[in-house]
Order: C-alpha cells, then sequence, then structure tokens
C-alpha cells in the first residue's frame, strides 16, 4: 500500500531475518537498512555478520516502560478478573512481572497464564510461578493468538 515493489516475511525472529537476506542480497554490495526501536530482541548484526552484508541500523522509536501499573489495571488484577497475559518480548515480560510485583500483586500470577510470542519470552516468566506458561509454535502473532483457542 505504501509503494514498495516487493515485501517478503522471514518467519518472526532475528535469525530468520538475518538468513533470509542473506539469502536474498547480492553480498558484493548495497547496505540492508534495519528500522527498529531503541531497544531489539535479538542483535541482527551479530547474525548478519557471518553472511557478509553491511547493516545500518535507524531508530524509527524508543519505547519507555510505564513506571507503575494503571489504577485500571492494579484493580482487575486484583479483582481476580484477568485470566491471561500475552508477552511479546522478553524486555515486556520482564518489565510486566517486575511492576506485578512492585505493586503488590505478584501472587496474581498463580491464577494467570502466560501466553509468550516464543520460548525466550517464556524463559523470562518461567523463573516465576504462573498458573500456566505457553509459547506459540512459532514466533508470529497468529501463532501467539491460536494459543488463546
Amino acid at each position: 500500500e505504501l509503494g514498495f515493489t516487493a515485501v517478503e516475511e522471514a518467519g518472526g525472529d532475528v535469525a530468520a531475518l538475518a538468513k533470509a537476506a542473506a539469502a536474498r542480497f547480492d553480498r558484493r554490495g548495497g547496505t540492508l537498512l534495519h528500522v527498529a526501536g531503541s531497544v531489539t530482541a535479538g542483535d541482527l548484526a551479530g547474525h548478519r555478520a557471518g553472511a557478509g552484508l553491511a547493516l545500518r541500523r535507524w531508530v524509527l522509536y524508543e519505547a519507555r516502560p510505564a513506571q507503575a501499573l494503571s489504577p485500571e489495571l492494579r484493580g482487575a488484577l486484583a479483582a481476580g478478573e484477568i485470566g491471561g497475559v500475552l508477552f511479546y518480548s522478553p524486555r515486556t515480560a520482564r518489565l510486566f512481572t517486575d511492576l506485578l510485583a512492585a505493586a503488590g500483586l505478584a501472587a496474581r500470577r498463580q491464577q494467570m497464564t502466560a501466553l509468550c510470542l516464543s520460548q525466550a519470552v517464556a524463559d523470562q516468566v518461567m523463573p516465576r510461578q504462573w498458573l500456566r506458561v505457553l509459547f506459540a509454535a512459532e514466533p508470529q502473532q497468529q501463532a501467539l493468538f491460536s494459543l488463546l483457542d
């Protein structure tokens, strides 16, 4: 819709993206532009180093973590109204569990299911006690949503 003539999807994680880029682009010239947030979950530069591709990273946005849970969320958690939490990154999983503890609601994890985009995300929540920890078969939103079924 924005005028790109070729759009490809690589499978959901940084390793798959690096592999797809190495297979798709000529290693003799040009540069890959990696448009991302200020904090990334993987090391695209490290993965692409072996492929011989030049990489330029451009930070498009910065996600700043919340300092506390909102009053509405604290109330819903305290009342037991939330049975599951979707986690898309290790960072957000860690931040949420820290904010939950800071709000005095850490015990609520035992009544909630952590639904994680990948094993790496699940690894962040597993050391803490949850009712269940599930992770998507592949790191894609649709696979994460299928856990809701």
